[in-house]
């Protein structure tokens, strides 16, 4: 007649098969959600430390246009605290709609860097999808400049 083991033995079959199953939907959307970046043609070409920036930013200063661009995407406040030297502000957020007054650096070296990394990341990616070919995060961010005691600008808010 009734059977309970085999029913319960059934069951538990049946649950297995739809975890996999639900398992394997969600490692298919979480690989869609970096399937642009594989397919992307632009070139991230890593990271640079601050000693490198540092030496490279005094080497290029006498030769216009061979400089990298220096991209701070920090908050407005964090910028006018203190910046590297001659580093353009561009919060994170806003990249996206500003993307067009960086048209002349999609082949250009673009140094990135924020606070401790993680907006410069999610601006890295931003670049790298809108076809940016030069896309470098600086090592340690800010918090690392600033432990190496490297020059430093602000902006004071008051005139």
């Amino acid at each position: 007649m009734f059977d309970r083991n085999r029913l319960v033995l059934a069951l538990k079959q049946r649950f297995v098969w739809i975890m996999l199953l639900v398992l394997a939907v969600m490692m298919v959307i979480g690989a869609s959600a970096f399937l642009p970046m594989m397919t992307s043609d632009a070139t991230v070409t890593g990271q640079i430390s601050p000693e490198m920036l540092l030496t490279q930013m005094e080497a290029t200063r006498r030769e216009a246009g061979k400089a990298p661009l220096i991209l701070d995407v920090r908050s407005v406040a964090e910028y006018n605290h203190s910046h590297i030297p001659g580093a353009l502000n561009m919060p994170h957020r806003d990249l996206p709609h500003r993307l067009g007054e960086l048209a002349a650096f999609k082949t250009r070296p673009i140094v990135l860097y924020c606070e401790a990394g993680v907006r410069a990341r999610i601006a890295e990616t931003a670049l790298v999808e809108a076809g940016f070919q030069q896309v470098i995060h600086l090592t340690g961010d800010m918090q690392a400049w600033r432990r190496k005691a490297f020059p430093v600008e602000s902006r004071s808010i008051f005139p």
